[in-house]
């Protein structure tokens, strides 16, 4: 201390304060750049507050904050906005500076939902169509191509789907389930289980429907109780399950036989048409 005129002074205590902080944006799940706080008085002690626990840092601290992982569980951008106060003291007394805040956005996630997505399928099942919201993502896995996947190109097995889409805030999320695809044997029927025709009797119109995967393509040939031939025609292509409608209204009410037959087996099966 020194003596002037006869009065007395003291040396005054700096007053302290912390350097610029750079605001940081991340997306649920993402760790933050560790803060470090600084300020140009040497000793000073930075105590912060945090106006929003929720994106995963606690409410106060002292000194630096290291990285931790965001937390944003809404649909919504979340904003912590933190108080730092620098502290200084000398000589037992405590000199506060300004405060200096920054803040932290954790942006979300997208919500990602599959609809209607099989847990199982069958070796020999037509392709699924993959659909999931929010839409424009992109679709992976064994099967898949764009937006459908193939029990019979993935093969009998469990099998990993994801779907990965960005949403309007540029985050990025990942979402996968699995599908089990089976051979399922119960459908290697032969004609004469696998056909099923209905309504019978009819008015002539009536749909055939065919229940097996042994068998991509037959014949059908209609004839009367006479055996005269009413009808004939051919199938390529079939799938499981697939229904065939047929109409034979030009012909008269009575009893017909359809026979159904390929190079490997036949079935023959009665109608009735009656109005």
């Amino acid at each position: 201390m020194y003596r002037r005129t006869g009065k007395l002074y003291h040396h005054g205590n700096p007053t302290p304060s912390v350097n610029a902080i750079a605001n940081q944006t991340l997306c649920a799940g993402q760790p933050t750049a560790a803060v470090t706080l600084s300020g140009p008085v040497a000793g000073t002690v930075y105590t912060w507050t945090n106006s929003n626990t929720s994106i995963g840092l606690g409410a106060s601290g002292i000194g630096n904050i290291p990285s931790f992982i965001t937390i944003n569980p809404t649909g919504a951008p979340v904003t912590a906005t933190i108080t730092v106060t620098p502290n200084f003291t000398s000589g037992g007394i405590t000199c506060s500076g300004p405060t200096r805040t920054f803040t932290i956005t954790v942006n979300p996630l997208p919500n990602i939902v599959f609809i209607n997505l099989p847990q199982r399928a069958c070796l020999t099942d037509t392709i699924i169509t993959l659909n999931a919201t929010p839409a424009g993502g992109v679709w992976s896995g064994a099967g898949v191509s764009g937006n459908s996947f193939s029990a019979a190109s993935a093969g009998v097995g469990v099998h990993l789907i994801s779907y990965t889409v960005t949403n309007g805030f540029g985050c990025t999320a990942t979402r996968t389930a699995s599908i089990v695809v089976n051979d399922c044997i119960e459908r290697h029927n032969v004609f004469q289980t696998a056909i099923r025709i209905w309504p019978n009797p009819n008015n002539g119109r009536f749909s055939l429907q065919f229940n097996s995967d042994k068998y991509k393509e037959f014949k059908v040939k209609i004839v009367n109780a006479g055996g005269q031939e009413m009808g004939y025609y051919e199938f390529k292509n079939l799938v499981y399950g697939q229904i065939i409608p047929f109409d034979l209204t030009r012909v008269a009410s009575g009893q017909y036989f359809l026979y159904v037959y390929n190079t490997q087996e036949s079935g023959v099966f009665p109608i009735i048409i009656a109005r």
